[in-house]
C-alpha cells in the first residue's frame, strides 16, 4: 500500500514540475504550440480518470471452477474471462487471486503483470489451485486493480462473488496395534466394573465373522494358531466416545489448517478402523454448541465422513465445558478417546475425575515435528502430562507415513 501511494506521489509531482515548466514556456514563448501544450498538459488528468471511470462501469468478467467437491490432492481448474464490449481500449489492470500460496502451495505470479483489454475483445486466464488441505475454502479473485495509462489514479474493482470449493479429507489405513491393545484391555476393564469379580469372561469359542477385535483372546489365538473369541457374561458395553477439540489455538490462518486437517485425518481414519470393527461410536465436538454423529455399522460412515470435511475449528474454548456436559449423567463405563493439544490443569483435573469413575481413558495428541509446527508446543503443560501418565492415563501421537495413520508412545 505504501509502494502504490508512494508512486502515485512520485507521478503528481513529475506532473506538477511539468504543467509548471509548460506555465513558464506558454508566458515566454506565447503562441499556438504554446498554448495547446499547457492545455493538454492541464486536461490529462481529468481525460485520466474520466478513462478510468469508463473502464470501471464497462468492464465485465466472468469465471468459475471446474469442481466444487473434491478429495486432498486433487486439481481444481479456475477459469477467468475478462470481457470489453466496447470499441475502446480500456485502462491497465492486474488481477489479484484470492487463493493462498502456502494453502494450495502455489508459485509467486509473475511481478505485477499488467492486462490491457483491447477493443471487442475478451482475455481468458486459466490457474491450476492443488488441494493440499482439507476444508472449504473460497477461491477466486480477490479484486482487480486499474490504473490510468499515466499513472495518476487508481482504484479496485471489487465486491466479486467468490466461489467455494469442499476438499473432503483422504482416508488413511489405520495400522495401531496399540488401539487393538487398548479395545480390548477396555472390554476386559469394563466387564470387570460392572460385575464386580476378577472373572472376565466364561468361556472361549471360534471366531465368528462379525466378532469385535475386542472379544478376541489374542493369547490363546497365537497359540492354537487360529482365532479364539471370548465368550462374555452378560452384557458388555462396546460405546466408544471420541471428543475432538476444535479450538483453533490461537495459530495463524494457514497454520492452523495445517493442524486442523492432521488432526481431522487422524480422526477420520481411526474412526473407520472403529466402526469396521463394529464398536459402538459417539464423536462430540463443539461448534457453536455441541455437535453429536453416532453409529455402529460402515454404513454410518459417510455421516461422520461428511462432517469431518466441513468441520471448522474456531476461536471458542469449551472442550472441557462440552466434556463435563456430555458426561455428567453417564453412568455406564465406557471408553472415553481424547483428541487435543490441550494438556492444561482443568483438563487434567477433569480426567482423573473420569478415570475414578471406572471410564477408560485415551489422549491422542498431534506431535509438533509431525507437521514441523512449533506453535502446537504452547498448548501442552509438560508438567502435567507427567500427572496423566502416572494416574495410569495413556498418552499417544498421531504419526502419518506411507500412506497409513499410526498412535504411537512419544
Amino acid at each position: 500500500m505504501f509502494r502504490q501511494v508512494s508512486l502515485l506521489l512520485k507521478t503528481w509531482g513529475i506532473y506538477v514540475v511539468v504543467l509548471i515548466y509548460s506555465i513558464v514556456f506558454n508566458r515566454v514563448y506565447p503562441g499556438y504550440i504554446s498554448s495547446v501544450l499547457f492545455y493538454s498538459l492541464l486536461m490529462l488528468p481529468i481525460i485520466s480518470l474520466v478513462h478510468l471511470g469508463f473502464t470501471y462501469t464497462v468492464f465485465r468478467l466472468t469465471h468459475d471452477v471446474d469442481q466444487r467437491f473434491v478429495s486432498k490432492g486433487d486439481t481444481v481448474t479456475y477459469r477467468l474471462s475478462l470481457h470489453n464490449a466496447t470499441p475502446f481500449i480500456l485502462a491497465p489492470m492486474t488481477i489479484h487471486y484470492l487463493s493462498s500460496k502456502e494453502l494450495f502451495h502455489l508459485e509467486e505470479d509473475k511481478k505485477n503483470a499488467w492486462l490491457v483489454l483491447y477493443p471487442k475483445s475478451q482475455r481468458d486466464l486459466l490457474k491450476n489451485l492443488t488441494c493440499f488441505y482439507r476444508g472449504n475454502y473460497s477461491v477466486g479473485v480477490d479484486y482487480i486493480k486499474m490504473q490510468d495509462f499515466f499513472g495518476f489514479f487508481l482504484i479496485h474493482y471489487k465486491d466479486i462473488e467468490q466461489h467455494k470449493i469442499l476438499v473432503y479429507p483422504n482416508l488413511h489405513e489405520f495400522k495401531s496395534d496399540v488401539m487393538r491393545q487398548v479395545m480390548s484391555e477396555t472390554a476386559e476393564t469394563i466387564v470387570g466394573h460392572d460385575f464386580g469379580s476378577s472373572t472376565v469372561f466364561t468361556d472361549v469359542r471360534k471366531y465368528q465373522p462379525g466378532d469385535s477385535l475386542n472379544k478376541i483372546h489374542w493369547k490363546l489365538s497365537a497359540k492354537k494358531n487360529t482365532w479364539i473369541s471370548k465368550e462374555y457374561m452378560g452384557h458388555v458395553t462396546n460405546t466408544t466416545y471420541l471428543f475432538l477439540d476444535t479450538y483453533d489455538l490461537d495459530l495463524s490462518t494457514d497454520h492452523r489448517i495445517i493442524y486442523e486437517d492432521y488432526m481431522v485425518e487422524g480422526c477420520i481414519s481411526l474412526v473407520h478402523y472403529l466402526l469396521n470393527d463394529r464398536v459402538e461410536l459417539k464423536l462430540y465436538y463443539d461448534y457453536h454448541g455441541i455437535q453429536n454423529i453416532s453409529g455402529k455399522e460402515m454404513s454410518a460412515f459417510n455421516i461422520f465422513y461428511d462432517a469431518f470435511a466441513h468441520m471448522t475449528f474456531y476461536h471458542e474454548n469449551n472442550y472441557t465445558k462440552m466434556i463435563n456436559k456430555v458426561l455428567l449423567l453417564e453412568k455406564e463405563s465406557s471408553h472415553l478417546i481424547f483428541a487435543t493439544q490441550q494438556i492444561q490443569a482443568e483438563f487434567v483435573d477433569l480426567l482423573v475425575q473420569l478415570k475414578s469413575r471406572n471410564f477408560e481413558i485415551t489422549v491422542v495428541l498431534v506431535h509438533s515435528s509431525s507437521i514441523q509446527l512449533d506453535d502446537l508446543k504452547k498448548a501442552t503443560d509438560e508438567g502435567l502430562m507427567l500427572v496423566l501418565n502416572t494416574s495410569n492415563i495413556p498418552i499417544y501421537y498421531l504419526r502419518m507415513d506411507d500412506g497409513a495413520v499410526r498412535l504411537e508412545v512419544s
